[in-house]
Protein backbone atom coordinates (compact mmCIF):
# COMPACT_ATOMS: atom_id res chain seq x y z
CA UNK A 1 0.00 0.00 0.00
CA UNK A 2 1.18 3.54 -0.84
CA UNK A 3 0.42 6.47 1.12
CA UNK A 4 0.07 9.94 -0.94
CA UNK A 5 1.49 12.67 0.54
CA UNK A 6 0.89 16.73 0.67
CA UNK A 7 3.39 16.63 -2.27
CA UNK A 8 1.97 14.46 -4.32
CA UNK A 9 4.29 11.53 -4.39
CA UNK A 10 3.50 8.03 -3.44
CA UNK A 11 5.91 6.61 -0.42
CA UNK A 12 6.98 3.31 -1.04
CA UNK A 13 6.98 1.22 2.45
CA UNK A 14 11.00 0.35 2.26
CA UNK A 15 12.77 3.70 1.46
CA UNK A 16 16.09 4.16 2.98
CA UNK A 17 16.26 7.55 4.42
CA UNK A 18 19.65 9.70 5.45
CA UNK A 19 18.10 12.88 6.09
CA UNK A 20 14.77 14.34 7.23
CA UNK A 21 13.91 17.76 7.14
CA UNK A 22 12.17 19.18 10.47
CA UNK A 23 10.93 22.44 10.22
CA UNK A 24 8.08 24.91 11.83
CA UNK A 25 6.87 26.77 15.39
CA UNK A 26 6.49 25.91 18.76
CA UNK A 27 4.54 22.58 18.48
CA UNK A 28 7.67 21.00 15.93
CA UNK A 29 10.12 23.25 18.53
CA UNK A 30 8.83 20.96 21.97
CA UNK A 31 6.87 23.63 23.59
CA UNK A 32 6.27 22.83 27.41
CA UNK A 33 8.09 19.64 26.82
CA UNK A 34 10.71 20.62 29.91
CA UNK A 35 12.06 24.43 31.29
CA UNK A 36 15.34 22.97 30.26
CA UNK A 37 16.41 23.36 26.54
CA UNK A 38 18.53 20.34 26.87
CA UNK A 39 15.67 17.95 28.50
CA UNK A 40 13.66 18.78 25.36
CA UNK A 41 15.71 17.56 22.76
CA UNK A 42 15.61 13.95 23.42
CA UNK A 43 11.51 14.00 23.88
CA UNK A 44 10.47 16.09 20.65
CA UNK A 45 9.09 14.01 17.77
CA UNK A 46 11.46 15.19 15.41
CA UNK A 47 14.34 13.05 17.41
CA UNK A 48 12.36 9.98 17.81
CA UNK A 49 11.24 9.63 14.10
CA UNK A 50 15.07 10.44 13.46
CA UNK A 51 16.18 7.70 16.20
CA UNK A 52 13.96 5.48 14.29
CA UNK A 53 15.04 5.33 10.85
CA UNK A 54 18.72 6.45 12.25
CA UNK A 55 19.41 9.53 11.33
CA UNK A 56 20.99 12.85 12.75
CA UNK A 57 17.51 15.53 13.91
CA UNK A 58 17.79 18.25 11.40
CA UNK A 59 14.93 20.39 13.21
CA UNK A 60 15.09 23.77 11.96
CA UNK A 61 12.29 25.04 13.76
CA UNK A 62 11.76 27.84 15.90
CA UNK A 63 8.99 29.23 18.64
CA UNK A 64 6.57 31.67 17.49
CA UNK A 65 7.57 30.87 14.16
CA UNK A 66 6.02 32.33 10.88
CA UNK A 67 4.98 31.23 7.39
CA UNK A 68 7.40 33.38 6.35
CA UNK A 69 10.11 32.65 8.83
CA UNK A 70 9.56 28.60 7.33
CA UNK A 71 9.46 29.59 3.84
CA UNK A 72 12.27 31.44 3.99
CA UNK A 73 14.81 28.62 5.97
CA UNK A 74 13.31 26.39 3.61
CA UNK A 75 14.29 28.19 0.32
CA UNK A 76 17.54 29.95 1.90
CA UNK A 77 19.00 27.13 4.49
CA UNK A 78 22.61 26.46 3.86
CA UNK A 79 21.70 22.67 3.44
CA UNK A 80 19.29 22.68 -0.09
CA UNK A 81 16.20 20.70 0.54
CA UNK A 82 17.58 18.53 -1.98
CA UNK A 83 20.06 17.15 0.39
CA UNK A 84 17.16 15.32 2.36
CA UNK A 85 14.89 12.48 1.64
CA UNK A 86 11.67 14.09 3.25
CA UNK A 87 9.95 16.53 5.03
CA UNK A 88 7.98 17.36 7.60
CA UNK A 89 7.14 21.10 8.06
CA UNK A 90 4.41 22.58 9.74
CA UNK A 91 2.35 25.70 9.27
CA UNK A 92 1.78 28.48 12.01
CA UNK A 93 -0.83 30.50 12.32
CA UNK A 94 -1.24 32.95 9.75
CA UNK A 95 -1.38 36.65 11.03
CA UNK A 96 2.80 36.19 12.23
CA UNK A 97 4.88 37.70 10.44
CA UNK A 98 8.38 38.74 10.74
CA UNK A 99 10.46 41.81 9.18
CA UNK A 100 14.70 42.38 9.13
CA UNK A 101 15.83 45.73 10.95
CA UNK A 102 19.09 45.68 9.17
CA UNK A 103 20.84 43.55 10.96
CA UNK A 104 18.49 40.29 11.80
CA UNK A 105 15.14 39.16 11.67
CA UNK A 106 12.85 39.69 14.22
CA UNK A 107 9.36 38.13 14.66
CA UNK A 108 6.27 39.83 14.51
CA UNK A 109 3.28 37.46 16.12
CA UNK A 110 0.04 37.78 17.93
CA UNK A 111 0.63 37.11 21.55
CA UNK A 112 -1.52 34.35 22.82
CA UNK A 113 -4.13 35.61 25.48
CA UNK A 114 -6.34 32.38 25.58
CA UNK A 115 -8.34 34.26 23.64
CA UNK A 116 -6.80 34.83 19.94
CA UNK A 117 -3.91 32.49 20.06
CA UNK A 118 -5.61 29.65 17.70
CA UNK A 119 -8.74 31.65 16.51
CA UNK A 120 -9.41 31.91 12.22
CA UNK A 121 -10.34 35.56 12.35
CA UNK A 122 -8.51 37.37 15.24
CA UNK A 123 -8.46 41.08 13.21
CA UNK A 124 -11.62 42.23 14.32
CA UNK A 125 -11.51 40.97 18.23
CA UNK A 126 -7.96 42.77 18.05
CA UNK A 127 -8.97 46.62 16.92
CA UNK A 128 -11.73 46.37 19.75
CA UNK A 129 -9.70 46.19 22.69
CA UNK A 130 -7.07 47.70 23.62
CA UNK A 131 -3.87 45.83 24.89
CA UNK A 132 -0.93 45.34 26.15
CA UNK A 133 1.68 42.32 26.15
CA UNK A 134 5.27 42.48 27.52
CA UNK A 135 6.98 44.01 24.60
CA UNK A 136 4.81 45.51 22.48
CA UNK A 137 1.61 48.01 23.13
CA UNK A 138 -1.74 47.60 22.31
CA UNK A 139 -2.01 50.11 19.48
CA UNK A 140 0.90 47.99 17.41
CA UNK A 141 -1.47 45.67 17.36
CA UNK A 142 -4.44 47.90 16.27
CA UNK A 143 -2.18 49.31 13.47
CA UNK A 144 -1.39 46.44 12.18
CA UNK A 145 -4.39 44.60 11.98
CA UNK A 146 -5.75 47.71 9.98
CA UNK A 147 -3.35 47.18 7.12
CA UNK A 148 -3.41 43.32 7.19
CA UNK A 149 -6.70 42.10 6.59
CA UNK A 150 -8.28 38.72 6.55
CA UNK A 151 -7.81 38.61 2.93
CA UNK A 152 -4.27 39.47 3.32
CA UNK A 153 -3.55 36.77 5.62
CA UNK A 154 -5.87 34.47 4.20
CA UNK A 155 -3.37 35.14 0.74
CA UNK A 156 -0.43 34.91 2.31
CA UNK A 157 -1.01 31.80 3.65
CA UNK A 158 -2.20 29.64 0.44
CA UNK A 159 0.99 31.60 -1.33
CA UNK A 160 3.21 29.70 1.43
CA UNK A 161 1.08 26.44 1.36
CA UNK A 162 2.06 26.27 -2.34
CA UNK A 163 5.52 27.26 -1.81
CA UNK A 164 6.47 24.41 0.55
CA UNK A 165 4.43 22.24 -1.61
CA UNK A 166 5.27 23.05 -4.85
CA UNK A 167 9.22 23.17 -3.56
CA UNK A 168 9.44 19.57 -2.35
CA UNK A 169 7.76 18.47 -5.10
CA UNK A 170 10.50 20.43 -7.22
CA UNK A 171 13.52 18.45 -5.65
CA UNK A 172 11.39 14.98 -5.41
CA UNK A 173 11.66 15.41 -1.45
CA UNK A 174 8.03 13.88 -0.18
CA UNK A 175 6.63 15.99 2.25
CA UNK A 176 4.41 15.81 5.18
CA UNK A 177 2.29 19.28 5.58
CA UNK A 178 1.50 19.68 9.14
CA UNK A 179 -0.68 22.98 10.66
CA UNK A 180 -3.44 23.20 13.24
CA UNK A 181 -7.00 23.19 12.23
CA UNK A 182 -8.11 25.92 14.64
CA UNK A 183 -6.44 28.15 12.71
CA UNK A 184 -6.52 27.09 8.82
CA UNK A 185 -9.14 25.74 6.68
CA UNK A 186 -5.94 24.48 4.46
CA UNK A 187 -5.62 20.66 3.69
CA UNK A 188 -2.97 18.79 5.69
CA UNK A 189 -1.79 16.01 6.32
CA UNK A 190 -2.88 16.02 10.04
CA UNK A 191 -2.99 18.44 12.59
CA UNK A 192 -1.47 19.26 15.90
CA UNK A 193 -4.71 20.43 17.50
CA UNK A 194 -7.09 16.58 16.53
CA UNK A 195 -8.08 15.09 19.72
CA UNK A 196 -5.92 11.75 19.39
CA UNK A 197 -2.88 13.56 20.17
CA UNK A 198 -2.03 14.63 23.89
CA UNK A 199 -1.53 17.80 24.95
CA UNK A 200 -0.11 19.97 27.91
CA UNK A 201 -1.70 22.89 29.35
CA UNK A 202 -1.21 25.23 26.51
CA UNK A 203 -2.48 23.08 23.99
CA UNK A 204 1.23 22.11 22.36
CA UNK A 205 1.77 18.24 22.24
CA UNK A 206 3.48 16.86 25.33
CA UNK A 207 5.51 13.97 26.04
CA UNK A 208 2.75 11.47 24.80
CA UNK A 209 1.80 13.84 21.98
CA UNK A 210 5.38 14.05 20.84
CA UNK A 211 5.50 10.10 21.22
CA UNK A 212 2.30 10.10 19.26
CA UNK A 213 2.68 12.08 16.51
CA UNK A 214 6.60 10.13 15.72
CA UNK A 215 3.98 7.13 15.57
CA UNK A 216 1.90 8.53 13.22
CA UNK A 217 4.69 10.12 11.08
CA UNK A 218 7.10 6.86 11.22
CA UNK A 219 4.06 4.86 9.68
CA UNK A 220 3.61 7.61 6.89
CA UNK A 221 7.00 7.46 6.11
CA UNK A 222 7.82 3.83 6.67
Amino acid sequence: MLDTLQSGHTNPRMKKYRRIYFGGGSDVNGAELGTEWEDRLPLRFSRLVSDHFNVMDYNMSHGGASNHRIVRELLMSELHISKFDAAVIQMTPKWRTEYHNGEEWERVWVPSNGKTGNCKSPSKWWLENKLTTQKVEGDFWRDYFRIHSEEFFDTNEKMYHTIIKSHCKAYDVPLILLGRRLSSDLEFDFCFDEPWISKARKGHPDEEGHRQIADKIISMLS
